[in-house]
């Protein structure tokens, strides 16, 4: 029998999952919402009441009535493989994958292209590094951006424009994702007043994105490059000045957000 235990997942996963459980008040928190079903397993529920009134009864015999080791949900009755990785499924999901299925679910219609550029670090001196050098981190974004329109627009001149228009522009970071989720979704709102979703609407998955990860130590910051030309570098379409990107702590990875909405032709 699989247990949680038994399965080697990453410390963010890890870390998320505790969470998860620990700041759950009843079994409500736990059977509702957040955790889905894993399509690849089959299709059914994850939790129950009696199995997730079990796991808050094994949460309570723990010191400090919290979970901090994934051994500790071994051997839970009801509990076995499936629901184990239907929980994974549902906490394991990298955050800009959980907020670009977020925006398609609750916001955006068909007519809107978001695509994200995730940059994996690591090592994780290096990544601390990295974020906290603002000049190394530009550069880094510059190179990046360059990459991604070389990929996508078959220009070789796209590293030149990438650093042309990086230097035009500064980053605006808002360590808060309570503050960081309005400027987000004030960006996407620019866009379109008349876009068919509402500033609220997209404020609410905005925030929930980043605040993916509970604890500080794990943080996901936005950093607005303000006044950054997307259009022929990052986007065909038509599109909103500034580069939003979002650096993660808690996967050590750092994402850049491009979005375009196609307007129909009458």
């Amino acid at each position: 029998m699989t247990t949680f235990s038994a399965i080697k997942l990453e410390k963010w996963i890890e870390n998320r999952i505790f969470s998860f459980f620990n700041q759950a008040n009843s079994y409500l928190d736990l059977t509702l919402g957040l955790l889905k079903d894993d399509p690849a397993n089959g299709h059914g529920y994850v939790l129950g009441q009696v199995v997730a009134e079990r796991i808050l009864e094994r949460r309570a015999s723990l010191p400090g009535n919290r979970f901090d080791q994934l051994s500790q949900f071994d051997h839970i009755h009801g509990l076995g493989e499936d629901k184990i990785r239907d929980i994974i499924y549902s906490l394991g999901m990298p955050a800009d994958e959980a907020f670009r299925n977020a925006m398609f679910e609750e916001v955006l219609s068909d007519e809107w292209r978001l695509d994200f550029h995730a940059i994996q670090v690591e090592d994780e001196g290096e990544f601390m590094s990295l974020v906290n050098d603002p000049e190394k981190f530009k550069r880094r974004i510059t190179r990046e951006v360059g990459m991604y329109a070389v990929k996508r627009f078959q220009d070789p001149t796209a590293p030149h424009k990438a650093r042309k228009r990086m230097a035009q522009s500064y980053a605006e970071c808002f360590p808060s994702g309570n503050i960081g989720s309005f400027a987000f979704a004030l960006w996407f709102f620019r866009f379109d007043l008349y876009a068919g979703f509402t500033f609220d609407q997209i404020q609410e998955v905005t925030e929930s994105y980043l605040n993916f990860f509970p604890f500080r130590d794990n943080q996901i910051e936005l950093r607005l490059f303000k006044g950054f030309q997307n259009q022929g570098l990052l986007s065909y379409e038509s599109t909103v000045t500034d580069l939003p990107v979002v650096v993660n702590f808690a996967e050590q990875r750092i994402t850049l957000w491009v979005a375009e909405r196609q307007v129909p032709c009458h």
